[in-house]
This record gives C-alpha cells, structure tokens and sequence, in this order.
C-alpha cells in the first residue's frame, strides 16, 4: 500500500488527532506524546484491514460490526463513540461523503490515464 493511502485513510477516519496542532513553538511533552506520527502510522510496510463481524442477537436478524486495524493496531473509531467495533450502518454512514467522491476525477487529471480508471457506478 502507498503511504499516501494509510494516511489519508487515517486522516478521513478522525483517528490519532492531537487536542491541538504541531507548531513550532510546541513543548517538548506535546511533541513526544503526540498522536499524528506519519512515522507509525505509515511505515514502508503499512496497511488497513477491515473485520466484518456477525454477531447472534435475541433479535431476529444479527447485528453486523466493523472492526478496523492499521498496521494490525485495532483502532477506536471517533464516529462510533471511540469503540474498536462500529455497527455496520453506522460506520457505512460515518463515511458516506467519502463514498461519494469522484476519485477518477481527482486521481487522474489526463484522458488517457481516467480511461483506466474503474470507477462505482452512482
């Protein structure tokens, strides 16, 4: 996977926000302990793994969960109250607008290269 997709994937997501951004007059403490690390979370060898989970309830129908990993490191979704397992309609919701994206139109800017491109169907 490119590093650009783990961290753009990362950044879409909401997870390792600090409180407040690096500047350069940050102390020392902040930097050390800060989340956003392009370091670890986009390593050479980085990657995103989704779990689909099924999961028998009293209910009729079972209750389907996300579970996503970056760099097999469980993440706690901010969209879904900071928990490692996301409600599948929640997490398809939280990230809809993303869905929506004309990806071809922003990933390939000449005709010959969008030609190539598979994009969904809307």
């Amino acid at each position: 996977m490119r590093e650009s997709f783990s961290l753009t994937f990362a950044c879409v997501q909401g997870v390792y926000q600090d409180p407040v951004p690096l500047m350069a007059d940050s102390d020392l403490n902040f930097i050390v302990n800060r989340k956003w690390r392009s370091s670890v979370i986009s390593p050479f060898a980085a990657n995103v793994a989704f779990s689909l989970y099924r999961c028998e309830t009293a209910q009729p129908e079972p209750q389907w969960l996300v579970r996503t990993m970056i760099n097999e490191v469980e993440i706690k979704m901010p969209g879904c109250g900071g928990s490692i397992y996301c409600p599948y309609e929640q997490f398809i919701a939280q990230y809809e607008h993303a869905l929506t994206c004309n990806y071809c139109a922003i990933c390939f800017s000449d005709t010959a290269s969008s030609n190539q491109c598979v994009c969904p169907v809307a």
